[in-house]
């Protein structure tokens, strides 16, 4: 027999495995870790990345695709990915073709402030 608790776990895995998103603690995700496998960060594609969960967003603050991979649309594939399991996806401030990435996606800017550098930051959010 089934207590009232157990009802209410077996429910929530069964909403879960329906909309197919599974709860993924906030903080780093890790190059091959269990959810960077699910979403397609892994080392044979990326190296020195870093991505960071915090609630419904996936924090892109370093990503590098391996040069003998770049422009073979590993980043675009790992951003619909992500955006396929219902987060969304911020960038910080950024840099060189990433400006132009974040331009051609749709993102929008906004401004935050960023308690640890003390000042205001660009973030690009879709």
């Amino acid at each position: 027999m089934l207590n009232i608790l157990d009802l209410i776990v077996l429910r929530k895995n069964l909403f879960l495995r329906r909309n197919k998103k599974r709860i993924v603690k906030d903080g780093i995700i890790e190059l091959d870790s269990e959810f960077g496998k699910e979403i397609g960060f892994t080392s044979d594609k990326f190296k020195a990345s870093w991505l960071w969960k915090k609630g419904n967003r996936i924090m892109i603050s370093m990503i590098w695709v391996k040069p003998r991979l770049q422009g073979k649309g590993y980043f675009s594939q790992l951003l619909k990915t992500i955006w396929d399991k219902g987060y969304e996806v911020a960038i910080p401030t950024p840099l060189g073709i990433m400006n132009e990435i974040v331009r051609k996606k749709d993102f929008k800017k906004t401004e935050v402030f960023d308690k640890n550098l003390n000042t205001v930051v660009e973030l690009w959010v879709r």
